[in-house]
């Protein structure tokens, strides 16, 4: 096997904004997009849920699921030992849209529908870097629908959150494309 234990990976003495090592260090098998002198730097570190918050609270409704998209993407980043400057956000507008107001990351706030163009922009331009995008269902299956699509049929590396709550809630309660028929809206 190529792989080599974390314990014997020379941690290199300085990282680009990409966490992408200097050029002498391209030999070193890359995981999770990221080279495994990344990886193991950031192990060094101690990642808490708080490593990835800005200081402002999030303003959805209490018992919203957007809490717990949140909570499972932190833990998921302390897993992969991301640190904040080493990925890219990108969010839709929606109740989700907000994020890069108080998820500390690099950060895209697009238009609505437009979350996967963006992404694909920045994954074309850094392909290194982990791109994950968030979008409601309204944003991500109605006015981007196409884009959807589009994102499918190119299958980049991207990470795509689709909070589905089957309405539009920030116009409290129209229906949206995965709203069940029958099911009676504002």
């Amino acid at each position: 096997s190529n792989e080599i234990p974390i314990s014997k990976i020379p941690i290199p003495k300085r990282l680009s904004l990409r966490g992408v090592p200097p050029r002498d260090d391209e030999a070193i098998p890359r995981t999770m997009g990221l080279p495994r002198a990344a990886l193991a730097m950031t192990l060094v570190m101690d990642l808490t849920l708080q490593t990835y918050e800005t200081g402002y609270l999030p303003t959805w409704c209490a018992g919203c699921g957007n809490y717990g998209i949140w909570a499972a993407l932190k833990k998921a980043l302390i897993a992969l030992g991301l640190t904040p400057d080493q990925f890219v956000c990108v969010y839709d507008i929606g109740c989700n849209g907000n994020g890069s107001n108080w998820f500390k990351s690099y950060g895209f706030h697009s238009l609505h529908g437009r979350a996967l163009p963006a992404a694909m922009g920045i994954k074309l331009a850094h392909h290194d870097l982990p791109v994950f995008v968030f979008a409601g269902d309204g944003g991500a299956l109605g006015e981007g629908g196409n884009h959807f699509l589009h994102a499918c049929r190119r299958n980049l590396d991207i990470v795509y959150v689709i909070h589905d709550k089957q309405l539009y809630s920030l116009t409290t309660g129209q229906t949206s494309p995965t709203t069940e028929v029958g099911v009676v809206t504002r």
